[in-house]
């Protein structure tokens, strides 16, 4: 029989027990700001209704998040998501972008930003850059703004396309806009509708870029507001497509502005 030296077992005795992964619960009411350092404390966050969760992290969050109150990215930098996390899947409430850049990369969950019933935020001084032609977002987009600004201290537009949708089974479900918002196409083409109408909420969209925007199947509505197709060049039209029925609702002198070299096109039956 081998006995241990005091030490030894004063040693064992007097050594820090490794602490459980916890979960931290932001109450209704409460608001919690969650770091680097914070998320390394906790595998999960339940966000219950009235309460706030801050993100002021530098990187996207691979931490469980659940609840059904809001959670906020309140940090300057990018957040780039792809692969297969679905630590977002249980969040069903408000995921808003206040701050920064949310990329989607090829083979991004559709549950990056919270599961069904989430509602995704893009607010003034925010974006969410679409690089992925695979992701169908089935979620409506609440946008306002023209979006973070690059280095150059240009606009990148509340939501920005960098990368063609293949058919109308990939791309977002629908917009909607809770303030003027700006889109920009890098790239042809966006889908949007299918299950659902994209409405501007009597806001001026303002869309940027050489790509198309393909409203399909009557998805927009306009609720007197204003559609505006700018910066297009003489080798690279902006465009818009709308397919089948439509409704702006717009006021009497006209809710599309059509800028220099921009192309309305209009696919209906009806």
């Amino acid at each position: 029989m081998t006995l241990k030296s005091r030490s030894v077992l004063t040693a064992a005795l007097l050594a820090p027990a490794v602490a459980a992964a916890a979960t931290k619960t932001v109450g209704s009411g409460e608001v919690h700001t969650a770091t680097d350092a914070d998320v390394a404390a906790f595998d999960s966050y339940a966000v219950q209704a009235g309460g706030l969760l801050r993100l002021d992290l530098s990187s996207a969050p691979t931490v469980r998040i659940s609840g059904a109150g809001e959670v906020r990215k309140v940090s300057a930098g990018t957040w780039t998501y792809g692969g297969s996390s679905t630590a977002q899947a249980d969040f069903a409430g408000r995921f808003v972008l206040a701050a920064g850049i949310v990329q989607f990369d090829d083979d991004t969950p559709v549950a990056a930003l919270g599961g069904a019933s989430s509602v995704p935020v893009v607010t003034n001084g925010a974006t969410l850059v679409m690089n992925t032609k695979s992701l169908a977002y089935a979620r409506t987009l609440h946008l306002s703004g023209a979006g973070a600004r690059d280095a150059g201290g240009n606009d990148l537009g509340a939501l920005r396309v960098l990368k063609a949708n293949g058919n109308s089974n990939t791309g977002l479900k629908a917009f909607s806009l809770d303030g003027d918002a700006t889109v920009h196409m890098a790239v042809d083409y966006i889908f949007l509708g299918g299950s659902g109408a994209s409405r501007l909420n009597g806001h001026r969209l303002l869309k940027t870029g050489k790509g198309i925007i393909y409203f399909y199947s009557g998805s927009l509505k306009g609720d007197d507001g204003t559609f505006e197709l700018a910066e297009g060049t003489s080798g690279a039209l902006t465009r818009v497509h709308l397919r089948d029925n439509y409704d702006f609702g717009g006021p009497a002198d006209g809710p599309l502005v059509l800028n220099d070299y921009t192309c309305f096109a209009l696919q209906t039956r009806g």
